[in-house]
């Protein structure tokens, strides 16, 4: 298991690149900085001193996500195409 902790002061957005997580500025153009090589997971954005995560908006809301994967998990779209409402655990820490 694969454990890291990412502080951030301002609205960020979470790439996936290969096995690589990176942390974008939130107004960073990404297909014009990686190509086709990422996945965008979720965004980071900060209202009135707080910080919300938002999953990404699917590309096509009219596809079921299970339409995306084959039978054995592996995904039927590239990377930058596999934007999905994604499910997040976070643990709030009063600083």
């Amino acid at each position: 298991m694969l454990k890291s902790n990412f502080k951030v002061k301002k609205p960020h957005k979470l790439i996936k690149r290969g096995t690589e997580f990176k942390f974008e500025d939130i107004n960073t153009d990404i297909r014009k900085k990686y190509g086709l090589d990422y996945q965008e997971m979720f965004n980071i954005t900060k209202e009135r001193n707080r910080f919300f995560i938002e999953g990404v908006e699917p590309l096509d809301k009219n596809v079921d996500v299970d339409e995306k994967y084959l039978e054995g998990g592996e995904p039927t779209l590239p990377p930058y195409e596999m934007r999905e409402r994604m499910y997040n655990v976070v643990r709030y820490l009063k600083m």
